[in-house]
């Protein structure tokens, strides 16, 4: 085997496995297998329908299409995951065929495009099919949880417009913790390519152009659907894929070995930054929950002291919010939050999370009642903050422990 081909394939996996989007979704501790898994299952689906494609052989899309099914009903964001992965597929097919010099006729990849797109849409379809029978049989009451969530028609077209840019700028040029110049960088190779392409009239690039566009365009088709940027998770494995392939396209480009061995160790270096990144999210989540678990042992101590006793005989209410203060927090959108600082602005608070994680140390409050809740708020402004002597109260079965202003 040529040793710069070898080299080539290490390209993808350091960028796609390295990301620190990865940290946020696997913040999620008991959907990491399950999603791990679908993502296993979109790489095999791609796999089969390259096979059903290149053969010819029908068979070949039945797994492929129970395997994206499969993925989609666990987890939806891997919906643009499968986009990505084929139009990547598209991409190298062309490359091959020009290669070899066997470049087939223009319906002849246009019957490619819709094998994969035939692919797609009946995954999607029976997904859709098994979560309503499913619910039915389980009769389970569907939400509204991400059609909620899209603002079209809702909010004036010019914000919409402007969220949307705001959400592609964001990426572009790395204005989070999760992102970093590599899409940017890919980008920018990809022009260079495609220009030097066009001086030397490349006939392919009828094909390329518009397909490189859409692959750099499917990690945000979930915001162009909602209107406005998703979660970092949701972006999850679609975005870190598209960086790496862009890399592994120019490499396969690229004649001079010495050029090839820089991009590898610019690879290298975009990789271990992203590591970096990762390993500290992870670590500051470790140093944010032992500070949550000190946290509310000081809390307990404290009731303690009052001569309070069995904790299943109180419900708890806690009115503002208590945030990590360690110098080691970095904070994404769960990453390094603490459970004592969840959901303010509404009537629980911080409340319902901050005795469920209570109770898992053992602690084993009754969560409040409507009424509690109204009585607790009514008498806010006589409390002072905790660690403050008058900042607890006790009535009846009930303690209110005002956190914050």
């Amino acid at each position: 085997m040529n040793p710069q081909k070898s080299l080539s394939i290490i390209v993808i996996p350091i960028l796609f496995l390295t990301h620190p989007i990865f940290a946020e979704q696997f913040n999620f501790i008991l959907q990491s297998f399950e999603v791990s898994l679908a993502i296993l299952f979109v790489i095999l689906a791609a796999l089969f329908s390259y096979f059903y494609i290149e053969s010819g052989y029908k068979t070949f899309s039945i797994p492929a299409i129970i395997l994206y099914t499969w993925a989609i009903v666990t987890y939806q964001s891997l919906i643009m995951f499968y986009i990505s992965i084929a139009i990547a597929s598209f991409l190298l097919i062309v490359y091959v065929d020009e290669r070899n010099g066997n470049n087939r006729k223009f319906k002849d990849y246009l019957w490619i495009s819709i094998k994969y797109f035939s692919i797609f849409l009946v995954s999607l379809i029976l997904s859709q099919v098994l979560v309503k029978l499913i619910l039915k049989v389980k009769g389970i009451q569907s939400t509204s949880y991400l059609t909620d969530q899209i603002i079209w028609g809702k909010v004036p077209l010019n914000e919409v417009i402007s969220n949307i840019k705001t959400a592609v700028y964001n990426v572009i040029f790395a204005n989070s913790i999760f992102y970093n110049y590599a899409f940017l960088f890919g980008i920018i190779m990809i022009i260079c390519l495609f220009i030097y392409k066009i001086f030397n009239r490349n006939k392919s690039l009828l094909l390329e152009i518009p397909a490189y566009f859409l692959l750099l365009v499917s990690p945000f088709l979930l915001t162009f659907l909602m209107g406005h940027s998703e979660v970092f998770r949701a972006q999850m494995p679609a975005m870190q894929f598209v960086i790496g392939f862009n890399f592994y396209y120019i490499y396969l480009y690229l004649k001079p070995n010495f050029i090839k061995q820089l991009l590898v160790l610019v690879t290298f270096i975009i990789a271990f930054s992203q590591s970096n990144t990762t390993a500290n999210l992870l670590f500051s989540e470790h140093v944010k929950f032992e500070e949550d678990v000190m946290f509310a042992n000081r809390i307990n101590e404290q009731l303690d002291q009052m001569g309070i006793g069995d904790r299943s005989n109180y419900s708890l209410v806690l009115l503002g919010q208590h945030n990590p203060s360690s110098v080691a927090i970095l904070q994404g959108e769960t990453l390094g939050h603490s459970f004592f600082a969840w959901d303010i602005g509404t009537k629980q608070g911080t409340t319902n999370r901050a005795i469920g994680f209570m109770r898992i140390l053992g602690y084993l409050y009754n969560y409040p009642t409507e009424e509690e809740l109204d009585y607790a708020h009514s008498i806010e402004n006589e409390l002072g903050v905790w660690p403050e002597a008058n900042s607890i109260r006790v009535k009846d079965h009930l303690i209110i422990i005002k956190l914050s202003e």
